[in-house]
């Protein structure tokens, strides 16, 4: 079973789906995100200890960025083989670095002995109005942020891209979409995965995706990015956004015209 199978059995149980859960405390929504990496899945040799800590912060932050939401606090805990002095200071310094960005304390968390280094970030944060995946509707604008596939370019030439989560921007497009969630697993898998959840499908244009390099930026992932919808009479209203509008939803499927020419996009992308 892939991870796409094991989500799909626990979906059976759990309300899962989003980016957040997201939980009322008060008259607040507390917005609450885990991610878990591998040496072997998301750490190359190359990156240094510093650029481990980031990407940590990172993968964790941008799911609340994905929700509309502001981080609060981040707690990490770090299991590794020893517990290695250069390495544990370039690490926190990374995590702290990615935090401060946003005012988000880095707030503790455990160290244990593992055969595989292995990080466990939780992120907490708070959000006025939580953006869902599910609310994309036929007739929508289909947009994405910034530039996608410059991860993947990079990765290839055994460089690292010291991406930020896109917080802010996630605060202000969250006023106006009807949906939105971050582009971690690539450009197309996110679609289908927004589709699933929104009940609805995409038509997007190749030529109008801001990407940088070769079409497999639509599948690597790493970029990011936040992909949402919105109603076309609102597209106007997001304002101090850097975005472009890439296509529209559908009733079902997921489409890319490119060159004039239809074809089904299919449904590949990072996969742990």
């Amino acid at each position: 079973m892939d991870e796409l199978g094991a989500i799909k059995l626990l979906s059976r149980k759990l309300d899962i789906g989003d980016d957040c859960a997201v939980l009322g405390v008060g008259k607040r929504k507390v917005l609450v995100t885990t991610d878990m990496l591998h040496e072997k899945t998301d750490f190359p040799k190359w990156l240094t200890p510093e650029m481990i800590g980031w990407r940590s912060a990172l993968v964790n932050l941008s799911d609340i960025a994905a929700m509309g939401g502001k981080p609060i606090a981040l707690v990490i805990a770090l299991g590794m083989k020893k517990f290695d002095r250069k390495f544990l200071s370039g690490f926190s310094r990374g995590v702290a670095k990615c935090c401060s960005l946003y005012k988000c304390k880095y707030a503790g968390g455990d160290l244990d002995k593992h055969d595989e280094l292995t990080v466990v970030g939780t992120a907490i944060g708070v959000a006025e109005l939580p953006i869902s995946r599910a609310g994309a509707r036929v007739g929508d604008a289909v947009c994405v942020t910034g530039t996608l596939g410059k991860a993947c370019y990079y990765f290839k030439k055994r460089k690292w891209l010291r991406q930020k989560p896109r917080i802010n921007e996630g605060m202000k497009i969250a006023r106006r979409a009807s949906a939105m969630m971050d582009i971690s697993d690539g450009l197309a898998r996110s679609l289908h995965q927004m589709g699933k959840r929104s009940r609805a499908g995409f038509k997007i244009t190749f030529e109008k995706i801001p990407l940088f390099g070769s079409e497999d930026g639509l599948f690597f992932g790493d970029d990011y990015e936040l992909l949402f919808t919105v109603p076309k009479s609102k597209l106007r209203k997001i304002k101090g956004v850097k975005f472009s509008v890439i296509g529209e939803v559908v009733k079902s499927g997921v489409w890319i015209e490119k060159n004039g020419y239809l074809r089904k996009l299919e449904n590949r992308g990072w996969t742990h």
